[in-house]
């Protein structure tokens, strides 16, 4: 729920800077196709945004699965752990722990948006 919740992707620079964090990496994430295009797009799924090439992205355009809903968690999860180990001080081999996590959350008045079993 954490990396779902819209003020933590607010705090984190908005879907805009998950969208430019996706493109800095290269290929399609839609893994259910046998050709890709070269050139890559975002496709805004809730609650964020997949990385698609231009034929998938015409392929699944404002369709909403489950399945692209996961991607897209999945890619807000990484995003905003990339948001915390750097605004922790810590380069791209950290692994953020829980108790990082809550910190930054708790940094950024986002302290309501951890399940209440992590804030116990």
């Amino acid at each position: 729920a954490v990396f779902r919740n819209e003020a933590v992707i607010r705090r984190a620079g908005g879907v805009e800077c998950l969208e430019s964090w996706l493109l800095r990496e290269k290929g399609c994430q839609w893994p259910h196709s046998d050709w890709h295009s070269e050139n890559m797009t975002t496709m805004r799924h809730a609650p964020g945004a997949i990385r698609l090439c231009w034929h998938c992205d015409n392929q699944l355009r404002d369709q909403f699965t489950e399945r692209l809903e996961s991607m897209a968690t999945d890619n807000c999860a990484h995003w905003v752990l990339s948001v915390v180990r750097r605004d922790l001080g810590f380069d791209d081999s950290h692994v953020v722990t829980m108790p990082e996590l809550c910190w930054w959350l708790v940094r950024n008045d986002l302290a309501d948006a951890l399940p209440e079993s992590a804030a116990r």
